[in-house]
């Protein structure tokens, strides 16, 4: 019994999640028609939506470029020439085998 009330549980924090981001990605283009239902808080000008939230990560994180293209190193272009070849890996060669030293342990 304990887990089918778990699991109700589960479905149910999920389900108010995706209404909460639901509401707060597209909540504000309903402003339009349904003012007196969706508050101004929502302005896409004071509240970034989710999608632009990940998008700024995406670019942080250097995934994707600031033209929104995504990085090569993600599909195995190192040299971003747009195809994957032997020029890639003997760029992670060359730099393997140029290193400095070891890790050093402390």
């Amino acid at each position: 019994m304990s887990g089918h009330r778990r699991l109700n549980t589960v479905m149910w924090q999920v389900g108010i999640c995706l209404v909460v981001l639901s509401v707060w990605q597209w909540g504000y283009d309903l402003h339009v028609k349904l003012p007196w239902l969706v508050p101004d808080l929502l302005d896409p000008y004071f509240i970034s939506r989710p999608s632009d939230i990940f998008e700024n990560f995406l670019m942080l994180s250097c995934i994707k470029s600031k033209v929104g293209v995504l990085n090569g190193w993600l599909n195995g272009d190192f040299d971003g020439n747009g195809v994957v070849d032997f020029d890639d890996y003997s760029l992670i060669d060359l730099a393997f085998n140029t290193q400095g030293s070891a890790l050093r342990r402390e």
